[in-house]
């Protein structure tokens, strides 16, 4: 079964296509100049939080299935099991004790009680692992940086991201996903459009989209990987 388009992709296509027709609209000259500048700033800021929206998506897609059957923490990729065991465990007397503010019995103490919530559950082989979801993923992570980009990847076992992107995409991935990004940058901190044409914006918009295409291919790997294609054609198509 060949590769299909996600369900999250399927919705940013459909969004991105609504924003840049807007733009185009804008550029009637019937239409006043600061109003025409003021859809130019809401579209970046638009396209960039979808952008953010389909990390979101596809996210929450991997993690329902990969839990499309129940399953232990043994069966998912090793360094989502650890990221959600050190997420989920209270650790805040465990630092205590690194820096010697708690004993070492409340530190142990401390893990003892967290064996026994969901924390547990994914160490635990005799057991179910606790119904996980993206945002246990990503955590505060979401924003579309590369730093977070690379990190929420990890988390998942693809330890060279922009790496798998560029051999996708044939060019260099970080630049396109910092396109739109360096310009959504500069509106947000000094307020003024910066100094891009319409169809430059489109022209972002559509690196943007050529990097979710890339995203998208690579997550079918992972999601094929870990479980098989029906997964993805079930779950997150």
């Amino acid at each position: 079964m060949p590769y299909s388009i996600s369900a999250a992709r399927a919705t940013t296509k459909l969004d991105f296509k609504e924003i840049k027709s807007r733009i185009r609209k804008s550029q009637n000259k019937k239409i006043e100049p600061t109003i025409r500048e003021y859809v130019i700033a809401a579209s970046i800021f638009l396209a960039h939080a979808t952008l953010e929206n389909y990390i979101s998506d596809i996210f929450s897609s991997f993690a329902n299935g990969l839990q499309s059957l129940p399953i232990k923490g043994s069966q998912i990729p090793e360094n989502l099991q650890a990221h959600l065991f050190l997420n989920k465990i209270d650790k805040t007397k465990i630092y205590g004790t690194a820096i010697g503010t708690h004993s070492e019995v409340e530190s142990l103490t401390s893990i003892s009680k967290s064996l026994k919530t969901h924390a547990g559950t994914v160490v635990d082989n005799s057991t179910t692992i606790f119904r996980f979801t993206g945002k246990d993923i990503f955590t505060n992570h979401k924003y579309p940086s590369v730093d977070n980009i690379k990190k929420i990847f990890q988390r998942i076992g693809e330890p060279k991201i922009f790496t798998k992107l560029d051999i996708v995409l044939k060019s260099n991935s970080q630049s396109l996903l910092e396109s739109l990004g360096s310009l959504r940058t500069q509106l947000a901190h000094t307020g003024q459009i910066p100094g891009v044409s319409p169809a430059d914006v489109i022209k972002r918009i559509e690196d943007v989209e050529q990097f979710i295409s890339a995203i998208d291919r690579v997550m079918y790997k992972l999601v094929t990987t870990f479980s098989d294609q029906k997964t993805w054609k079930s779950h997150i198509c």
